[in-house]
């Protein structure tokens, strides 16, 4: 598996775009190499995992603070997700049509709001 990024606006971190051969559980670094430099991981971009029909859980490092709007859109084997503290923004839709989505794990659920949560989600806290 391998992921794809951009550089942020403020050249300080990459962010998501999407990735290649995707499936099972994925792990997101909380660095990486673009360009020849390392940068933290710092956001989940806009449709990056969009129809990643394959994947069944993503772990999300602490460096990330955004996930961007139906980031995870279609992911229709995700069974659950850990939000860590450090995420400040969910994308509105972030979760739509993850009809596997049985639990997610986030200390602020309010981030949820204007996110479509389907019936039978738990929402836990850490």
């Amino acid at each position: 598996m391998k992921l794809e990024y951009i550089v942020n606006d403020y050249k300080t971190g990459l962010v998501v775009t999407g990735g290649k051969d995707l499936e099972g559980e994925l792990i997101i670094p909380s660095e990486d190499c673009l360009g020849g430099k390392i940068y933290p991981v710092t956001a989940i971009g806009d449709w990056a995992f969009c129809d990643c029909k394959a994947l069944t859980s993503i772990v999300i490092p602490d460096s990330v603070t955004k996930i961007g709007e139906e980031a995870f859109y279609g992911c229709e084997a995700l069974t659950s997700i850990v939000i860590p503290d450090s995420v400040t923004q969910i994308g509105k839709e972030a979760f739509i049509d993850c009809t596997s989505l049985a639990s997610i794990v986030i200390n602020d659920a309010s981030l949820l709001k204007g996110t479509v949560i389907f019936k039978g989600v738990e929402i836990v806290k850490p």
